[in-house]
């Protein structure tokens, strides 16, 4: 008689584990530090209530908070329609050709709003370089027109990037069975792409939307020149130039009104995408290579190509150009071309605040990454890891100006005008980051661990061994976006820097305030290259993913 004898595991409870403890230590200090000064912010408001409900009738407050909502809105549609049609022409194109023009679609994510902004004037207004060639300029792109416009550019890569993941997985089987039985293209669209499109939109909505509404870089350079200040670039002047009794209940007031209004449309959105299925099918890659609409599909791609163009490749010539030129104002001949302005900023103070925003982005990266990791094996295991792991999205979703006030409110009296101060606030912003970590974790099957455990493996051992070659790849992605967002972070910096701690962000801004343009280029080209580094980084980090994966299969 065969008796089949099972040797059991041995394997301690996550509640009982040293490391767990210290995880859930961690995660609790570190969700009290980052989640306090929102805290402190409610108070404080609360405790000056009657100046702050006295102020938010002054105009002060009211236009500035009027403009932002019709800069917001307007921005967000024309967001969508850039996106949307981005997705549609770049999943058109066959396969093999797609990364290009997949970088081309994101590549003004990857340009920091302010420089972009910078880029434009040096491109497409008086003086630039279109006034040169061809004695054109757009004297719209100061005042809301070009607020709009601007934050539409820059934020039409995030709707692009939902919805292109979504008609990746679309089956065009539904779409051939419409046109087979007579719809037309449109009807056959709004009857089997749009109901797969819109709980993507709505999703990318609620983001754009927060996006805009804190957005600082862009009405700063595009908006006080024509007397049109937003919420946030009236927060930074109530801080940062003026000193009236009601300056700060002004900020304050303002601060609230952004943080409310960004939660509560994320949360209406939420809401209302719950309401709605997301319609994916497994797609075909065969299926793909369809003959029908050449024509449609090739104009789709020259309307790309020249977007590309217009938004992105020429400004930023403009802005090369523009930091090699002698004198700020002469033409971009060859002989009024120079690297002085590169040499000179490269050895002054730029270089120290290109240092500074290298080490609080790369520490920021690596202490959000490891805090993801660590969420993300809590949130497995924990219906409060969890709990926590999307309470991490609520700073990012409110606006930089908002999480500036409030650090400043929490730590001001203490690290006022010092790095950690900085650091903390893009702990606090960029922590919802990380959450991508934690949704991959949930994906990767917990025999893997046990497998390794079997075999003698330590815990720490099977983790490398089992978890973290599905998980590398994200942590990868997310350490690159919280770099790039950290390096280019204007709005909170600006309210919590002091002589001593400026980041390149801050010189940008110190050198565009002088009317420095030559420094001002110089700088927003090395950011702008940074970002695209950082961009093929991301790029190569998904194709390695991509590889291990198939070995794996």
């Amino acid at each position: 008689m065969n008796v089949k004898t099972t040797i059991p595991l041995q394997v301690s409870r996550p509640g009982n584990s040293v490391a767990y403890r210290l995880i859930l230590f961690a995660m609790v200090i570190l969700a009290g530090v980052v989640l306090l000064p929102l805290l402190i912010l409610i108070i404080t408001v609360v405790e000056n209530g009657s100046s702050v409900i006295r102020v938010l009738g002054q105009p002060d407050t009211l236009q500035p908070l009027a403009n932002t909502v019709e800069v917001t809105v307007a921005s967000t549609l024309l967001a969508h329609i850039i996106g949307v049609a981005s997705a549609l022409i770049v999943n058109s194109i066959p396969a093999r050709w797609q990364r290009w023009w997949h970088l081309a679609a994101l590549l003004p994510l990857f340009i920091p709003p302010f420089v972009g902004a910078f880029s434009w004037l040096q491109a497409y207004a008086r003086g630039g370089l279109s006034d040169y060639v061809l004695h054109q300029t757009f004297p719209w792109l100061y005042g809301p027109l070009g607020v709009i416009v601007l934050l539409a550019v820059h934020s039409a890569p995030l709707t692009y990037i939902i919805l292109s993941a979504t008609l990746a997985r679309l089956d065009p089987r539904p779409i051939e069975a419409a046109r087979i039985h007579g719809a037309r293209r449109w009807e056959a669209f709004v009857s089997v792409v749009w109901p797969a499109l819109r709980p993507a939109l709505i999703a990318a909505t609620g983001l754009v939307f927060a996006l805009n509404a804190g957005d600082f870089g862009i009405p700063l350079v595009l908006g006080i020149p024509a007397h049109f200040l937003t919420a946030t670039t009236q927060i930074y002047q109530e801080l940062s130039f003026t000193s009236t009794p009601d300056s700060f209940s002004i900020a304050m007031a303002l601060s609230l009104v952004l943080a409310l209004g960004s939660l509560l449309v994320l949360l209406a959105l939420q809401r209302f995408e719950s309401g709605h299925s997301l319609i994916t099918y497994a797609a075909l890659p065969q299926a793909r290579q369809r003959k029908e609409g050449q024509v449609l599909r090739g104009i789709g791609q020259v309307a790309l190509l020249v977007y590309t163009l217009v938004v992105t490749i020429i400004p930023f010539i403009a802005l090369v150009l523009t930091s090699l030129t002698t004198s700020y104002g002469l033409a971009p001949l060859p002989q009024n071309l120079t690297l002085a302005h590169i040499v000179d900023t490269l050895q002054e103070s730029t270089a120290t605040a290109i240092v500074h925003s290298l080490l609080l982005a790369a520490l920021a990266a690596l202490v959000i990454v490891a805090v993801g990791l660590s969420g993300a094996e809590w949130s497995h295991k924990s219906r409060w890891g969890r709990i926590l792991t999307r309470l991490a999205w609520l700073p990012y979703a409110i606006p930089g100006s908002v999480i500036g006030v409030a650090t400043t409110i929490a730590y001001g009296k203490w690290l006022y005008g010092t790095f950690a101060i900085i650091f903390l606030a893009y702990l606090a912003k960029f922590w919802g980051l990380a959450e991508p970590i934690a949704a991959t974790r949930t994906q990767i099957e917990a025999s893997r661990v046990r497998a390794g455990r079997l075999f003698g493996a330590r815990p720490f051992q099977a983790y490398l061994v089992g978890i973290w070659p599905q998980l590398g790849g994200t942590a990868l992605a997310c350490g690159v976006l919280v770099f790039i967002n950290s390096i280019y972070e204007l709005t909170m910096s600006s309210l919590l820097y002091a002589p001593g701690t400026e980041t390149l962000a801050i010189a940008v801004l110190n050198a565009e305030e002088g009317g420095d343009a030559a420094t001002t280029a110089t700088i927003g080209v090395l950011l702008t290259l940074l970002m695209v580094v950082s961009l093929l980084v991301l790029t190569a980090g998904r194709q390695s993913r991509k590889l291990e994966e198939k070995k794996s299969i």
